[in-house]
């Protein structure tokens, strides 16, 4: 089983059962031992099933798939590290084993999914075509290159010229774009138009997971250009339930591409997950394993696939055309779940508001109390600067009492000392109380200051509930 552990080191999410998992890392025995399983689990059936020599039904179709965010390494599991081998090695052993045995020529062709278009990258990038083959729906690609291989360092020198085709198609593109790419390669044993094939698909990452501000929500920012890998997913996820709609295989290029190997007679397919286990890739490993649950209960079933005949596919799009008024009980209930908000999303939305609700009181009961804090503080100031006002005015008239007194005394030198003292008296006394009346208009800036903030964080928590408001009650619409 693997599951996801969160950023506080819980097991977050429901755990997924698979049939294989290598642990990056790994030394010795048990880590080569591990890694050969996996590659004989995921490959060696589909190629043996696909392209051995006792032969398979024509158009058959095998897929060996790689998903995994962008840094997981979904690149380095199909095409391998340096001097090690990965998917894309093991699938060529396997088919060139098959084509050996069927005394004929292995081919290669390698071909890139990008903005909804496919680029054959071994014919200068040129652009090429599906087409589909009789009754069955198998599409193969219409104009593609081929080259014989004949050893893995012709299979490796073929993939280089590929990713630098690959570089020319996304030069110029943002790098966060760029990587939005799908690679497939594709191996034959025959030069036929119903051969068997199969595809090595390294998948391009899936969208990125951004944290809202609701604690355990996710966003999801998914971008209209990764249309294949969304198509991909829903069906799967239609693969993987007993009375749902047929999968939509027709609603982009690679799925066309893939649907004799995921919905056909004689169709096989593996598919490799390819999940980070660092701690900042939480959200997307979570996501990632959230699918590996959906891709668990997939079944291919021969008769997934649309009928390729132009008069039975008008038939078929006349009759939706008059059942759009109408929709079939299947239709509606697609319809419904498409339409049914996200009751994880919707639960965290409601404990968010209400711990929002809970907040709100205290925080106005606070502010209440702060506002009499306040007012007290500005009461105790006035009646304190209203006492220096008057003691001021009281020393000012005892100064002059005096001084009158001195000057009816007549101008002694001893009077003078006396008027002297005096006055530096009372300027001493003047000096502590302007010091009073500092200190108690500092303490006033003080509590005016506090009373702002006060009233800042209650607008902004008076604010921030019905916006969560908002945004519950249009999820829930």
């Amino acid at each position: 089983e693997v599951w996801a552990v969160s950023l506080s080191g819980e097991k977050d999410g429901t755990a997924a059962t698979v049939d294989g998992l290598v642990a990056p890392g790994g030394r010795g025995s048990d880590y080569a031992t591990k890694e050969a399983r996996m590659y004989e689990d995921a490959v060696d059936e589909v190629v043996d099933g696909t392209l051995g020599w006792r032969g398979a039904p024509a158009g058959a179709t095998g897929a060996i798939m790689c998903y995994g965010q962008h840094g997981a390494g979904t690149e380095s599991t199909v095409f391998g590290p340096m001097d090690t081998q990965g998917l894309l090695h093991r699938a060529f052993d396997r088919a060139m084993h098959a084509a050996q045995q069927q005394r004929g020529d292995l081919e290669v062709s390698i071909s890139l999914v990008y903005l909804e278009v496919l680029w054959d990258t071994l014919r200068d990038n040129q652009e090429i075509a599906l087409t589909e083959m009789g009754k069955s729906g198998a599409a193969r690609v219409a104009g593609a290159r081929w080259e014989r291989v004949a050893s893995r360092r012709d299979l490796d020198r073929i993939v280089q010229d590929a990713y630098r085709a690959r570089q020319k198609i996304t030069e110029g593109v943002a790098a966060s774009f760029a990587k939005l790419a799908t690679t497939v390669v594709s191996f034959r044993c025959q030069d036929t138009p119903d051969a068997p094939v199969v595809h090595v698909v390294a998948l391009a990452p899936p969208p990125v997971l951004r944290v809202s501000g609701v604690a355990g929500l996710t966003v999801e920012d998914y971008c209209a250009l990764n249309t294949s890998l969304r198509t991909l997913e829903r069906c799967v996820s239609l693969m993987g339930k007993k009375k749902a709609a047929k999968p939509p295989f027709r609603d982009s290029k690679l799925t066309r591409l893939l649907a004799p190997a995921l919905g056909a007679a004689g169709g096989k397919a593996a598919l490799v997950f390819a999940l980070s286990p660092d701690r900042e890739d939480f959200y997307e490993t979570a996501a990632a394993i959230e699918f590996v649950n959906v891709a668990v209960k997939a079944k291919i079933r021969p008769d997934a696939t649309v009928p390729a005949d132009p008069k039975a596919l008008a038939s078929k799009l006349q009759a939706d055309l008059a059942n759009m008024d109408a929709p079939t009980p299947d239709v509606q209930r697609e319809m419904e779940e498409q339409m049914r908000p996200d009751s994880l999303a919707v639960a965290k939305l409601r404990e968010y508001i209400a711990q929002l609700e809970e907040a709100v009181p205290k925080e106005r009961e606070a502010a209440a109390e702060a506002q009499r804090e306040l007012e007290q503080v500005r009461s105790e100031t006035r009646a304190a600067r209203e006492d220096a006002v008057r003691e001021a005015r009281e020393v000012e008239a005892q100064v002059r009492d005096l001084e009158d007194q001195v000057r009816s005394l007549g101008t002694s030198g001893g009077l003078d000392r006396a008027m002297a003292t005096l006055r530096q008296s009372a300027k001493d006394e003047q000096a502590q109380l302007a010091v009073q009346v500092r200190e108690a208009k500092a303490k006033v800036r003080r509590a005016q200051d506090e009373q702002a903030n006060l009233a800042h964080q209650g607008a902004a928590m008076a604010t921030v509930l019905p916006d969560v408001a908002k945004q519950l009650t249009r999820l829930g619409q």
